[in-house]
């Protein structure tokens, strides 16, 4: 069932930018008279990029899971939140169509020949941490990196030009989870690691290890999250109408206004532990 918020969100929508909903509504009835077999929309995202999604006993939720239903509100079509596991994993399912939507994508050029992309939703900000005691300085350019140990995990792209610089000057390792990660850095094994900053200053506070492990302020880069249609998709021609949505509640402020809730909601959902233990992290 739809809640009242929903509605309510829709309803500013229709009065601060009624051509917008219009168009994307006009599109959808005629796009889903061309193909009928559009009957529901399937989305999965990342098990731990909070604010914008994260598990919660094998559940998804976060700003991307409420915008995504919203966006089946709107569009009038029933939605489907998938919890799929690992990052990987997820990239993989949607890329074979078995799921429709990947929430929180960056954009690259192997990715658009699996995926077609929506308008940009969110800036996300790829960051280097590593130990306080370590004598890294991160200036801003990614040569600093060179003479260094990294980890970033496996499946996970920092923004085309960079993953191009990683792959030919870095040497990296690749854990399979933000736990591993931070497993790598406090052992010893890693220099820095590289990752979206909401996530990894979430680990940190819950691990309370903020004054162990250091986040450098200057971005390694700032990358748009999409949401995108695995072209394998039988839905995967609303990507129009999902774009012109999403470009009206950006206007309207609701993004910003879902991406401020849940990251209350993580905070208050999750506390430092007592004592520090990357074996506690949940993922």
């Amino acid at each position: 069932m739809i809640s009242m918020y929903f509605k309510s969100l829709s309803i500013v929508i229709l009065v601060l930018f009624p051509n917008a909903t219009l168009f994307a509504k006009e599109s959808i009835n005629r796009e889903t008279a061309e193909d009928k077999n559009c009957t529901n929309i399937s989305f999965s995202g990342h098990p731990n990029s909070p604010p914008f999604s994260w598990n919660q006993h094998k559940q998804l939720q976060g700003a991307h899971v409420e915008l995504a239903q919203l966006l089946g509100h709107d569009l009038n079509i029933p939605i489907e939140i998938l919890f799929s596991g690992h990052w990987k994993r997820v990239q993989a399912r949607v890329a074979s169509g078995d799921i429709d939507v990947i929430m929180g994508l960056y954009k690259n050029t192997p990715r658009e020949k699996l995926f077609d992309y929506t308008g940009p939703i969110f800036d996300d900000y790829v960051v280097v941490v590593s130990l306080q005691t370590t004598n890294l300085v991160y200036s801003g350019a990614w040569e600093d990196l060179k003479y260094y140990r990294g980890a970033n995990i496996l499946g996970e792209s920092q923004g085309e030009k960079f993953d191009a610089f990683m792959k030919s000057s870095l040497h990296i390792e690749k854990p399979p989870t933000l736990k591993s990660m931070i497993k790598l850095l406090t052992h010893g094994r890693v220099d820095y690691g590289i990752h979206s900053v909401h996530p990894v200053s979430n680990a940190l506070y819950l691990l309370r290890l903020e004054n162990l492990i250091q986040v450098h302020t200057i971005p390694i880069s700032t990358e748009p999250l999409y949401f995108a249609f695995s072209k394998k998709s039988k839905c995967k021609h609303l990507v129009g109408p999902v774009s012109k949505l999403i470009e009206g509640y950006k206007k309207a402020g609701i993004t910003q206004m879902l991406l401020q809730k849940y990251k209350n909601l993580w905070k208050r959902e999750n506390k430092p532990l007592r004592a520090r233990s990357e074996a506690a992290l949940p993922y």
